[in-house]
């Protein structure tokens, strides 16, 4: 399993190590010229950014091609996941992917303008983050297809 993540303060870094597998840093792969990549299961986990996609995320999916038997997206998020799933649907059709399995896990919001991060991590555990991660791993484990419907 290969899992691409793009992380700025960690938190989806940290959904990407609790999911395991191969770690691949997205804006490090931008960097190469080869952006083709295969495995039995690929993976992205970024953050909710403007309740949309980050620009690399965004660039990655462009620029990327692979090969896999299971593809799944993981959007980790502090308040809200606004359209994020909207937008990753939009983006997938847009550059010819797909994703098995789309997955969100609501994670401690480090937006510094809105949140108090001391309270955000005092109010860590009513998130029950590493349940949420726990079910989302099962679910890539055995392959489930799903995806949140967003309105």
């Amino acid at each position: 399993m290969t899992v691409f993540y793009y992380t700025a303060t960690g938190n989806s870094l940290y959904v990407a190590k609790m999911i395991g597998g191969e770690k691949k840093s997205i804006p490090q792969e931008l960097k190469k010229d080869d952006l083709h990549y295969e495995d039995d299961v690929i993976g992205i986990v970024y953050p909710c950014y403007v309740y949309g996609i980050p620009a690399s995320v965004k660039t990655f999916l462009e620029r990327a091609t692979w090969k896999a038997q299971y593809t799944f997206a993981i959007i980790s998020y502090g308040f809200t996941s606004g359209a994020a799933v909207t937008y990753l649907k939009k983006a997938a059709d847009l550059y010819d992917k797909h994703f098995d399995y789309v997955g969100r896990v609501k994670m401690v919001d480090n937006y510094l303008l809105t949140f108090d991060v001391d309270k955000e991590v005092h109010n860590e555990e009513k998130k029950k983050i590493d349940e949420k991660l726990n079910g989302i791993k099962a679910d890539i484990k055995s392959r489930r297809q799903s995806t949140p419907r967003v309105g």
